[in-house]
């Protein structure tokens, strides 16, 4: 479980949206391992091609950084569909703050499915 400043700061410092970040390049591994850490920022991204799943209604990041918390409709964790057909979510995450970088997550999509991080093609 988190401590309750480590979820007062997650929550408020999480979603930062930016309309452009549906325009942003991302590469295989970032989509792969779920995220990407530049600029101060963490974005998460849900591809579902990498997942191998059927196009989601809803998709949700959880991890430590917010105690495993199964709520399906806390809009601070929840990611929106992209243009390019990606599911982002950007957060703040100054000298990482809200997420450190050990953070351990995982995506849960549409009732609340948990999926496991993708297994690498050999």
């Amino acid at each position: 479980m988190c401590s309750k400043k480590t979820s007062t700061l997650f929550k408020s410092l999480f979603p930062v949206l930016i309309p452009l970040l549906s325009m942003a390049q991302f590469t295989k591994e970032e989509k792969v391992q779920g995220y990407s850490a530049t600029n101060e920022l963490t974005t998460f991204i849900f591809d579902p091609g990498v997942y191998m799943v059927d196009e989601p209604s809803k998709v949700v990041v959880t991890g430590s950084f917010s105690g495993w918390s199964s709520d399906m409709n806390d809009s601070q964790r929840i990611l929106k569909k992209s243009d390019n057909g990606l599911w982002l979510l950007q957060v703040t995450n100054k000298e990482y703050a809200a997420i450190p970088p050990s953070a351990e997550f995982k995506f849960r999509i549409n009732t609340g499915k948990w999926l496991d991080p993708p297994k690498e093609s050999s």
